[in-house]
């Protein structure tokens, strides 16, 4: 009987293998928080200045930081709550339960649409000669399986995310490093102000940087998956310290290149209609060089 309790004990205190490892938890902690908005920082940074700008990036690291550890503390207040809707539940009840389900779900639809219309617009500068449709139609058919693989085997698409989103980063400096005429050199900055010079921006300024800690809708997932719970506390303090230091890289860089020239991201019809016009301009030159030698 003793030997049959001790397997039983044994079998009890074995990890689970379908979950993830704290490197992997952290690869997709640190996924969730990098890449969305890295590349607006310096226009944000263009209506703060250095010191609101570098002063609001840092609170609004500690307070989505800080209510990341809220939620887990939630989680854990009793056994059962896995998800946004439970919590709601056990605070205000089965109402709220329905209203969190509700907005929660038309949220994380609305992400996924936004991110399929940004792969599409990124994709068609890559193949201008295919429709904006059809490339939305190839990301929306490579997303949908991903969603129903385990986080664990998720963490290598998320590694491939933090590369790249490191490598953009890096580009940016390289590229500063290698001008030498302004604007977009980092040897020559361009001018740029301590406070913003427009306050009415300072909203707009502050959504741009607080939706880079936006992914607060995928951690209870992800920590549900870890296989060593207990250390959440240090997998997001390691994912938050890693993107802050990638957000003001390219921040930094991004404003001391352009300054107070910093635009916007065009949109993908400005795009077509610069690549149209360009075409067109050489068509008009060749013709004109023909006409010439003729």
């Amino acid at each position: 009987m003793s030997d049959q309790y001790d397997n039983i004990e044994i079998q009890e205190d074995k990890i689970p293998k379908s979950k993830s490892t704290l490197v992997q938890s952290i690869f997709n902690y640190c996924n969730v928080l990098m890449g969305v908005g890295i590349l607006s920082l310096p226009l944000a940074f263009k209506y703060t200045g250095w010191i609101i700008g570098i002063s609001l990036l840092f609170f609004c690291m500690g307070v989505t930081n800080y209510t990341a550890r809220l939620i887990i503390k939630c989680l854990n207040y009793k056994e059962g709550l896995h998800t946004y809707p439970d919590i709601a539940m056990i605070a205000f009840g089965n109402l709220a339960n329905c209203i969190i389900l509700v907005l929660f779900t038309l949220e994380l639809i609305a992400i996924a649409v936004s991110l399929i219309i940004l792969i599409g617009d990124s994709l068609q500068i890559l193949f201008p000669d295919i429709s904006l449709i059809t490339l939305k139609i190839i990301a929306w058919v490579i997303l949908i399986p991903l969603g129903l693989i385990d986080l664990k085997y998720l963490s290598c698409c998320s590694l491939l995310g933090i590369l790249t989103t490191v490598i953009l980063a890096i580009v940016v400096v390289i590229d500063g490093f290698t001008r030498d005429e302004r604007p977009g050199s980092l040897y020559s900055p361009m001018k740029t102000e301590l406070l913003p010079t427009d306050w009415n921006s300072l909203p707009f300024s502050f959504g741009l940087i607080i939706a880079g800690y936006a992914g607060h809708s995928a951690f209870p997932s992800i920590y549900l998956d870890m296989q060593t719970p207990n250390k959440y506390l240090q997998a997001i303090n390691i994912s938050y310290i890693f993107g802050t230091v990638i957000y003001l890289s390219i921040a930094i860089c991004g404003y001391l290149m352009f300054g107070n020239l910093t635009k916007a991201e065009p949109l993908p019809h400005t795009h077509a209609l610069a690549n149209a016009d360009l075409v067109q301009l050489v068509k008009d030159r060749s013709s004109n060089e023909r006409y010439t030698s003729r």
